[in-house]
């Protein structure tokens, strides 16, 4: 572990105008909004923005993982991070398999590669300008989705069709020997955002795009140690989890382990699916956990409380 010695000369060196008080404290401009109310404990290894529209509480894992380095520590290494913590720049060479664009324009005429397929995807919430922004392609068996970071393809989502003859084989394919719990689906936009909504299926996330939603998927019902570096290094301030129903505990632990590293969470918590529901109700559901968020709660039971319009 790092001597508070070692903190506050690391301290020093990263951020300007760095002033040591009393009792362990030292005061800075907040990494994350500039505003000069930040506060960090040196024996608690802990931070605070005392502005109202940011109140960011990072702890010092948070702060390594903004800035890309920390203190030395009592024998003159590094404070590194885990194997498992997020690398900025993935080095990574992905090509997506044999396929053909789900829709595109010929000719100045919109087509599709397969019409039966461009209905089952639309079938779940995603509108054609969707369906083309994301790259969606289809090879017969999978429709693909292309997981993009930094505008390079570093993974992608296969899932099996869901309508007509459906063949034997895995619901969901990925890209061989890329862990894709590094990544979020539409992060390049997402990390940009104040708020942000967290959905298990890839479908989903895109549907709620439309909506005007901050949608982005987490791949299932975990959140890993480096999709929640990659949340506590953005500018995200928020997080509402909207899990399936049989993952509602495993979104309660996540949200415990992002408010643990500053950032305000909620988990909400739903019956079925969130697509079990109308696009209107979700609206209104996210709408809902963030006002309860705002009052504290660390769950919000819209099952219980709203009533689907469909």
């Amino acid at each position: 572990m790092s001597s508070a010695g070692d903190i506050l000369k690391w301290l020093s060196r990263t951020f300007s105008g760095v002033v040591s008080r009393e009792n362990g404290e030292t005061q800075f401009s907040c990494p994350y909004c500039g505003h000069s109310s930040f506060y960090f404990n040196l024996y608690k290894q802990k931070g605070h923005c005392h502005r109202d529209s940011c109140h960011k509480s990072p702890s010092l894992k948070s702060l390594v993982l903004l800035v890309g380095h920390g203190p030395e520590d009592g024998e003159g290494g590094l404070f590194e991070l885990e194997e498992d913590e997020p690398k900025e720049e993935p080095e990574l060479s992905v090509i997506l398999p044999p396929s053909q664009p789900l829709l595109a324009y010929h000719k100045g005429k919109l087509v599709t590669c397969d019409q039966a397929a461009t209905e089952a995807v639309m079938g779940r919430g995603l509108s054609t300008s969707a369906i083309l922004g994301w790259g969606l392609t289809y090879d017969g068996k999978r429709v693909y989705i292309p997981l993009m970071y930094k505008d390079i393809l570093v993974q992608w989502i296969g899932r099996m069709k869901w309508w007509g003859e459906i063949p034997m084989g895995l619901r969901y394919k990925y890209a061989e020997g890329i862990n894709i719990m590094q990544f979020l689906l539409g992060w390049d936009e997402a990390r940009l955002w104040d708020d942000l909504l967290l959905v298990e299926n890839s479908f989903n996330a895109i549907a709620y795009r439309s909506l005007g939603l901050p949608a982005a998927s987490n791949f299932g019902s975990h959140l890993s140690e480096i999709q929640i570096g990659l949340i506590v290094r953005s500018r995200i301030k928020r997080v509402v989890l909207m899990w399936d129903e049989g993952s509602y505990k495993a979104a309660e632990k996540a949200v415990h382990k992002l408010r643990k590293e500053g950032v305000a969470a909620i988990a909400c918590k739903i019956t079925g699916q969130p697509d079990s529901h109308s696009l209107s109700w979700v609206k209104e559901a996210y709408s809902a956990s963030l006002d309860a968020m705002r009052k504290g709660d660390i769950s919000y039971g819209a099952e219980t409380k709203m009533e689907d319009g469909r």
